[in-house]
């Protein structure tokens, strides 16, 4: 997929999966009372896999933020990233 650098938007559409499907279910399970087991286990667990998964995205942004130029085109291709002018 090729999209044009526009630097603070793509950090922050990088950074929102981790935040939506990991860190707010991680927060969320920290306040539910220990009576509620099934519901603890569950947002534990999907909080924490997607805050793990989201291993590509944490990668893109330090790659983006460490060597793509300001006028680069990105291309990023699985967890492969290349950028040109």
């Amino acid at each position: 997929m090729k999209i044009k650098w526009r630097g603070k938007y793509d950090i922050a559409m990088n950074l929102c999966p981790p935040i939506v499907l990991g860190i707010i279910p991680l927060i969320t399970w920290l306040f539910i009372p220990i009576e509620y087991a099934f519901a603890n286990s569950i947002l534990f667990a999907f909080g924490l896999f997607h805050f793990g998964a989201a291993y590509g995205d944490f990668q893109n942004i330090i790659n983006a933020i460490r060597f793509v130029p300001t006028k680069a085109i990105l291309q990023i291709s699985g967890e492969q990233f290349y950028w040109y002018l």
